[in-house]
């Protein structure tokens, strides 16, 4: 995506908002995985902001109990509400949690 935003230059006026969100199934990730993803995201995030695309990351823990899954959701439903609205580069390259 990021990509297509760049080649067909839909960000030189205004910066594109991608919104990257992760789902975790597991509570055993390991910090060393987790460790690795962030930086991954960070050079990719870092790299479309030179292309004024604004790329975030959020991750998701699901939960079997369904008042907390659904809190989940909503959460991520605000934060990406805010991310896209506020359009704030601060915050790129960082791992948010919903």
């Amino acid at each position: 995506m990021v990509k297509v935003f760049e080649e067909t230059k839909h960000a030189l006026l205004y910066p594109v908002v991608i919104v990257w969100v992760q789902l975790c199934m597991s509570d055993e990730a390991t910090d060393i995985r987790k460790n690795e993803e962030l930086k991954a995201i960070m050079e990719l995030s870092w790299k479309a902001k030179q292309g004024n695309v604004l790329l975030y990351s959020v991750q998701i823990i699901y939960s079997k109990v369904p008042e907390l899954w659904e809190r989940s959701v909503e959460r991520l439903t605000e934060i990406t509400e805010s991310l896209i609205r506020d359009r704030n580069p601060v915050l790129i390259g960082q791992m948010l949690q919903a």
